[in-house]
């Protein structure tokens, strides 16, 4: 267990009680030898601060890789639940396990945003949106490209685009690292050169799901079963994205859960990192103008 030190006195335990629960909580633990995922090494330890038993703990004191590892763990779990479905019946009724990663999507996507825009003081966004770069940045070398799609959304997002002061005043390690990272995962061409990236990844690998619901629906919609009685075999397409999917959902990523953690990423969707909660994005877009009003200069900006 490494403990990034704030109090020294307090490392030692922090360091005992983290290694403890997390071994509880890791795949296969509890004797359920049918879903135990056999490892042919010890997982990297968690970097964790030292207060992480704290109850004034928020996702911010998290180192980057960190909390990296902790979304990469949760959003396996939702991703490992989706299961194939068929045409008929809502989204919701048949595919409840896609819905709940979508949401799951947005979601983060908003409390990103959130994250940014409710910092009064410019120097706290920058700090805020070079944490994001830095997480995202993890994400990438996790292969975990579902939640660094939604990451890269949120600093996106027109609510924290539009704040250019703050933008301008990021490192210029962390504008090339955004820079690079919405390269790889930009849509032109149908998302080639994130397709390009996957398909040189092996497992563990969560994919950007958005893409393969777009092909399965671009499939489903185009190509009927039957074709003058006779079978349309373009419906292999689907049995192709769907292998492409379950093969990735078969390798567990080996990565130890830190529980203070995943129950911070858990509470309403980080709710419990940020000041206020994830805002709708008129309240954001709001928020964002009081901080940097259109027409303003730099001398007026906190």
């Amino acid at each position: 267990m490494i403990i990034r030190e704030r109090n020294p006195m307090n490392a030692p335990l922090a360091n005992s009680i983290v290694l403890s629960m997390s071994k509880k909580l890791r795949p296969g633990a509890g004797g359920d030898s049918a879903n135990q995922n056999i490892f042919q090494e010890l997982p990297p330890e968690p970097v964790v601060p030292s207060n992480i038993c704290s109850p004034l703990l928020t996702l911010f004191d998290v180192p980057p890789i960190e909390l990296a590892r902790q979304l990469t763990i949760i959003e396996f779990a939702r991703f490992k639940a989706i299961k194939l479905w068929s045409r008929s019946g809502s989204l919701k009724d048949k595919a409840p396990n896609v819905l709940a990663m979508i949401n799951a999507f947005n979601e983060f996507c908003t409390w990103v945003a959130t994250s940014i825009v409710t910092q009064e003081r410019i120097k706290d966004r920058v700090k805020t949106m070079e944490y994001f770069v830095r997480t995202a940045k993890h994400l990438y070398r996790l292969k975990n490209f579902n939640t660094l799609v939604a990451l890269l959304a949120g600093l996106r997002s027109e609510s924290v685009y539009r704040l250019t002061f703050t933008r301008a005043e990021i490192s210029r390690k962390s504008e090339k690292m955004l820079e690079n990272l919405n390269r790889l995962m930009r849509a032109d061409s149908s998302y080639k050169t994130y397709r390009e990236a996957l398909g040189q990844s092996a497992p563990p690998c969560i994919p950007y799901l958005g893409v393969h619901l777009s092909d399965l629906t671009f499939i489903e919609e185009g190509n009927p079963d039957m074709i003058e009685g006779l079978i349309n075999f373009t419906r292999r397409l689907v049995f192709r994205v769907i292998s492409e999917l379950s093969r990735y959902q078969q390798t567990a990523y080996n990565l130890h859960p830190v529980p203070q953690i995943v129950d911070l990423l858990k509470r309403e969707g980080g709710r419990a990192a940020s000041a206020s909660p994830p805002l709708a994005v008129e309240d954001l877009y709001r928020i964002s103008e009081r901080r940097e009003p259109r027409g303003a200069e730099r001398k007026d900006i906190l």
